[in-house]
């Protein structure tokens, strides 16, 4: 994983919304504005796109798609899963793993005058739809 492809809030904009997915970019802004929102990072859409593509399940999860009943809430459930199996089968690169790995041990440091200290923090992980396909105001309704 390239390092340009992980970036704290504080290093992105709402610019980089095509990037970084409408909620991202949401959050992003909250954050420059000074909202009380936690530190964090996004993994672009970029990244996200060639790990689906090296692992061969964009298109697994293309035909899920189109199998889908969408006038039937239980099939709709049930395609929902098997796509969310294929990511839980899938390994992730073990290079990746330690980066994210690095990235993630950072959220909770902080430090108070010369000191310096780890701090437990919860933390949310968020999917922020991006499209190669569509603008980010036509994915709007996507919650």
């Amino acid at each position: 994983m390239d390092e340009n492809n992980i970036k704290w809030f504080k290093e992105l904009d709402s610019n980089h919304i095509t990037e970084i997915g409408y909620k991202a970019a949401r959050l992003v802004e909250l954050f420059k504005a000074r909202f009380p929102i936690p530190r964090g990072f996004v993994i672009n859409s970029k990244y996200y796109y060639s790990f689906l593509q090296q692992n061969n399940i964009k298109e697994k999860i293309n035909e899920i798609i189109k199998s889908i009943d969408f006038n039937n809430k239980k099939n709709i459930l049930e395609k929902s899963n098997e796509i969310r199996k294929l990511f839980f089968k899938t390994k992730i690169n073990n290079d990746v793993k330690i980066k994210l790995a690095k990235i993630y041990s950072k959220i909770g440091e902080t430090s108070v005058g010369w000191l310096n200290s780890v701090v437990n923090t919860f933390v949310a992980i968020r999917v922020s739809l991006t499209s190669e396909e569509y603008t980010p105001t036509q994915l709007d309704f996507i919650e």
